[in-house]
């Protein structure tokens, strides 16, 4: 009898889907599912995620070449509802993951996110500016009162390779998971293409994942970027490792910012 009951239980709560384990495929289950009408389905992901960088070395010691992964193209199903740049292929996007151990927690990174000034954990902008359309206080986000953070950020990037203006949506939420630890999770996008000041650098399309996973009294950063960009006539190879690197000075930054180095 008690067994039928729990059977019941589950039929109408409704399970879960069973989260991806290999990294690849949960970076994808994890952007396509931020927004998931089901907590669990999230919460699902970050456990799994949480597994598999717990079993890599991610101390900044390790060359950033030795904690960064390959990811396949971003598709249909990840950015269904999201606007987009319009006549690009999502095929055309290459991608990159890069992964490091915070000595932070992850309450200190989300004071980060309400910040309107993002210029100093963004080494690789020149401009980098927040606003929070949904709220006049976004600081309720760090104090754990509001469980969604919308922002509008209007960036101008440089680097090596290119200068460009553009403006970028990103939304963070927090995640319970299992143990009863929370996470953050931010999705990312531009809806229009960007081109860049000297005329030889486009943005055509722009998708990034970001996760802080608790790990005791530390932070496991996990970052994706999909994008397909046309960067003075690069390689995908350039751009990739242009993109490791730039995401590894993006997690030192945060590290100088919180321990009052900036």
């Amino acid at each position: 009898m008690h067994g039928l009951l729990v059977l019941a239980t589950l039929v109408a709560c409704g399970r879960p889907p069973e989260a991806p384990k290999e990294l690849d495929e949960l970076s994808h289950y994890l952007y396509r599912e931020w927004d998931a009408e089901d907590p669990r389905v999230l919460s699902a992901g970050v456990d799994n995620l949480a597994a598999y960088l717990r079993g890599e070395d991610l101390s900044f010691e390790v060359s950033v070449m030795d904690r960064s992964w390959e990811i396949s193209s971003i598709n249909a199903i990840d950015v269904e509802g999201l606007e987009r740049p319009g006549g690009r292929q999502l095929s055309d996007t290459i991608a990159v993951g890069v992964a490091v151990e915070s000595a932070f927690p992850v309450l200190d990174h989300a004071r980060i996110q309400t910040e309107r000034d993002q210029l100093p954990v963004e080494p690789s902008a020149v401009f980098y500016q927040r606003s929070f359309p949904e709220t006049d206080d976004p600081r309720c986000f760090a104090r754990e009162e509001c469980e969604v953070l919308i922002t509008v950020n209007d960036v101008e990037r440089k680097n090596l390779l290119m200068t460009v203006d553009f403006t970028l949506y990103k939304n963070i939420r927090w995640v319970e998971m299992e143990s009863g630890e929370r996470a953050l999770v931010s999705r990312s996008w531009i809806k229009e293409s960007a081109e860049g000041a000297n005329g030889k650098s486009t943005i055509w399309q722009s998708f990034s994942l970001d996760t802080w996973v608790p790990d005791r009294d530390r932070t496991l950063r996990y970052q994706v970027l999909w994008s397909e960009a046309d960067v003075a006539g690069s390689s995908d190879a350039v751009q990739l490792g242009t993109v490791k690197t730039a995401t590894d000075q993006a997690f030192d930054a945060a590290e100088d910012y919180l321990s009052g180095e900036d």
